[in-house]
């Protein structure tokens, strides 16, 4: 439970610390793999705590740790400083509360390793465990051809992520949709689907724009808009 505390604290820490977005893919997946962690030990945090505290006051806390007042929330943070043990309080109670960051880092009192500046973000990412940290690690940092290999596949999966459909999937399921599907490339003017047509195809706009028609090469046609990078389909 602790191990999992730490985590989210390292992946937090390390995504304050990384410099400001310079839109390159390797930068991009490197904090979305890290923001995918923190979300993953947080919860994992909770999940180990309902199975040895009781489950309906977690839920009630991790609700109102969501959802609630200030008040409420105060209430929550009380509750949980008095669950699990007192190191994994220490971590978790500090990361829940509002305010700067730098006044929550000050509680910690060096039970996190804590990044000074951008290099050592770089540095603590490099030594994760979590796989996806260090693939982002070697598309922002790794040499071109390591970079080339990795693009595509991670491209995929920022696009993916993009997709209302899909945004609240880990990594690892986006991973599992990636697997499944294929890519497919139209040119403009080529027919995608026919109304009326039975279908069972799921379509994700990866890049390029696709046109919708109604009642498409009739006098009745009616053009109902268009489609970009991120709708979906089907």
């Amino acid at each position: 439970l602790a191990y999992r505390a730490r985590q989210a604290w390292r992946a937090l820490l390390c995504l304050h610390s990384l410099p400001p977005h310079d839109g390159s893919i390797g930068e991009r997946f490197l904090r979305l793999a890290i923001s995918d962690s923190l979300a993953r030990d947080w919860s994992l945090a909770f999940f180990l705590l309902e199975h040895t505290e009781d489950a309906l006051v977690m839920r009630s806390v991790e609700k109102a740790l969501r959802f609630a007042t200030a008040r409420s929330r105060g209430d929550a943070l009380e509750e949980l400083s008095n669950l699990g043990d007192r190191e994994t309080a220490r971590l978790l109670v500090p990361m829940a509360e509002p305010g700067p960051l730098e006044e929550r880092v000050a509680q910690l009192g060096g039970r996190v390793e804590v990044p000074q500046d951008a290099e050592g973000a770089y540095e603590l990412a490099r030594r994760s465990p979590n796989r996806w940290i260090r693939t982002g690690c070697a598309l922002a940092e790794g040499p071109a051809e390591r970079r080339a290999a990795l693009e595509d596949d991670m491209e995929k999966l920022l696009a993916l992520k993009q997709v209302p459909l899909f945004s609240h999937f880990s990594l690892e399921q986006l991973e599992a949709v990636s697997r499944v599907s294929r890519d497919a490339v139209y040119l403009a003017g080529d027919p995608i689907l026919r109304e009326g047509d039975p279908g069972g195809d799921l379509f994700v706009v990866l890049a390029g724009r696709v046109r919708v028609t109604k009642n498409h090469g009739t006098p009745t046609a009616i053009d109902l808009g268009e489609l970009g990078g991120g709708s979906y389909f089907g």
